[in-house]
């Protein structure tokens, strides 16, 4: 599931969007601020399931907020970015946790394998 080195721990996690939700607020069926994308990911390793992924996404015009909590086996990890127009970021910050990654910081990757599934490379310190 994942390596540790002097403090930082790094998971790589295999991420499939289960669930979709379009929050769509007038004026309906038009991008506007207000609106948000909701999307959970299941996570695995080596074929195991070892937690999920509760993603939103905001729409401010041009820059595009994203949260997620993720639930893994002994607390969460909280991620944070922006996106800038419709290009996805290559990273995001992990600006804190519970449990085992209370006080968690560093980064998460993406590494794109189809339309729904995307390998997640946490890069955990604490």
């Amino acid at each position: 599931m994942g390596t540790a080195q002097a403090g930082t721990t790094t998971l790589s996690l295999r991420a499939t969007e289960v669930f979709h939700e379009l929050k769509d607020l007038p004026p309906v069926g038009i991008t506007n601020p207000g609106d948000k994308l909701i999307y959970t990911e299941r996570l695995t390793s080596n074929g195991k399931l070892v937690g999920y992924s509760y993603w939103t996404l905001g729409f401010n015009g041009t820059d595009y907020p994203l949260d997620a909590v993720t639930k893994l086996s002994g607390g969460t990890l909280r991620v944070h970015g922006v996106m800038h127009g419709l290009t996805p970021p290559s990273s995001l910050r992990i600006t804190g946790g519970t449990g085992k990654y209370a006080g968690a910081r560093g980064s998460l990757t993406f590494r794109p394998l189809t339309t729904l599934v995307t390998v997640e490379t946490y890069t955990i310190r604490r």
